[in-house]
Parts: C-alpha cells; sequence; structure tokens
C-alpha cells in the first residue's frame, strides 16, 4: 500500500503545490525578478523530483543504495550538462528558460530509469498483493518530518535569499556559484 499510495500522494501533491505556485507566480509575473516563464518551469521540476526522492527512499529502504542514489548523484548532473550542451549547440539561447527545459527533460527521464531501477526489484509478491491503506498513521508519520525537511530546506536557502535581497540576483547567483562549488 505506501509503495503505491505513496507515488500517488507525491504525484497528487506536488501538482497540487506546482499549481498553485503557478497561479502565485500568474499573479506576481510583474514582480519576479527571475521572470515568469523560468519561474514556472522551475515550479514544475517539483512532481519529478517529488516522485524520485520517493522511489530512491523505496531503494534505500531495499538496502539498495545505489539504485538510490546513482540516478540523482551520477546521472541527472551528467545528462544535463549532455542535454544543455547540445541545446546551445544546436543554437538555443543561453539563459534560464534554455537551461530550465533541458533540466525538466532530464528530470522526467532521470525519475523513469530510477522508476525502473526500483521497481524490477520489488519481489512479486509485493507487486501482487492487494493494497494497505493506513493513511492515518502515515500522515501522523509523515507531518512532522516534512516540516523537519521544510525547515532545513528553509535554513540551507536563508543564505542565498539574503544576499538576493542586499545585492540582487547577480551577486545571489555569484554567491550561490561560490558556495556550491566550496561544498564539493
Amino acid at each position: 500500500g505506501i509503495v503505491r499510495a505513496g507515488r500517488w500522494f507525491s504525484l497528487v501533491a506536488s501538482l497540487a503545490f506546482s499549481s498553485l505556485g503557478t497561479l502565485v507566480a500568474y499573479g506576481l509575473r510583474d514582480h519576479l525578478v527571475a521572470g515568469f516563464g523560468p519561474t514556472v518551469l522551475a515550479l514544475w521540476l517539483i512532481p519529478a523530483l517529488t516522485l524520485a526522492e520517493f522511489d530512491a527512499a523505496i531503494a534505500r529502504a531495499q538496502g539498495r543504495v545505489a539504485a538510490a542514489y546513482t540516478p540523482w548523484t551520477v546521472i541527472r548532473p551528467l545528462a544535463t550538462l549532455g542535454a544543455l550542451a547540445l541545446l546551445f549547440s544546436a543554437g538555443a539561447g543561453r539563459n534560464a528558460t534554455t537551461a530550465l527545459v533541458a533540466t525538466l527533460g532530464v528530470f522526467v527521464a532521470t525519475w523513469l530509469v530510477q522508476r525502473w531501477l526500483v521497481d524490477r526489484r520489488i519481489p512479486g509478491e509485493i507487486k501482487s498483493a492487494s493494497s494497505r491503506w493506513e493513511t492515518g498513521e502515515w500522515l501522523r508519520v509523515a507531518l512532522p518530518l516534512l516540516l523537519v525537511g521544510g525547515f532545513q530546506l528553509a535554513l540551507t536557502q536563508t543564505d542565498i535569499l539574503v544576499v538576493g535581497a542586499l545585492g540582487g540576483r547577480t551577486d545571489a547567483a555569484l554567491y550561490t556559484a561560490a558556495s556550491k562549488t566550496a561544498l564539493l
């Protein structure tokens, strides 16, 4: 039940979040620093990322570390660079929209690979078993974890937001590139 329901909950929640975000972005379209198009494209990365995170959790629960991490830590960055190189060599503009279109395509493709890696190792008796839905218990466990994860995400992005608010988007971009490079 958790495999089937979790994917559906993840999909529905991420689609709802992306849709709501698109409506908010539309309402604020004249005030968005990045512009409406790139903002909406970034919002629609969320469903593929959410489903990939869920499938990575399934792989980790199965003790399959390579299936959990390889698609997103190795394949995705390399495929994104390759897609950007192809788009740029084909004459696509070197801008946020092009980068986000490439990223969106790679996210979906990477998630499909990860889903295949996960699904092929789920035992047949689990695939054919009837689902047991324990939604109440799942939500009681998931909601506090959602809050913790949300606060962690906010804390890891606050510095970038402060630099962007004080120095503008160019300073935020340079700071982000420098801080991510330093993490390597």
